[in-house]
Order: C-alpha cells, then structure tokens, then sequence
C-alpha cells in the first residue's frame, strides 16, 4: 500500500467516526429489535417485505456502535 493510500483510508476513518460520535445508536439498534419482535404480529406482510433490509442496518448499526466506542 502506497503512504498516499494509508493516509486517505486513514482520514477517511477519522470522518466516519467524526460523523457518527453524536449518532444516538443504541436507543436505534433498541428500536430496530422492538420493531422486529412486534413487527411479525402487528403487520406480517410488511415486517416480511422490510426485514432483510432492517436486518443489514441493524448489522452496520452495530458495528458503528463498536466504533463510536473507540476513544
């Protein structure tokens, strides 16, 4: 890897940490795993149309909760 590359992925880094500090993630990962428990029951037809999308966000969600942890 060339020390330009490093220097862009490593900036790049910093800014996606910097735009996600403030990012109230745990209270959405919450309410992502309500809506996925009472989804089923309330309206089954959407719950099925929206939850494998839901369910990626809830995983990049969950990984930006691990980084918005580091100090």
């Amino acid at each position: 890897m060339k020390e330009e590359e490093y220097i862009n992925i490593q900036n790049q880094i910093l800014a996606i940490r910097g735009i996600i500090k403030d990012l109230p993630l745990t209270e959405f990962i919450t309410a992502i795993d309500r809506a996925d428990t009472l989804g089923p029951i309330i309206d089954p037809t959407l719950w099925i149309k929206g939850n494998n999308q839901m369910s990626k966000i809830r995983k990049l969600a969950s990984c930006l909760l691990q980084l918005q942890m580091v100090e």
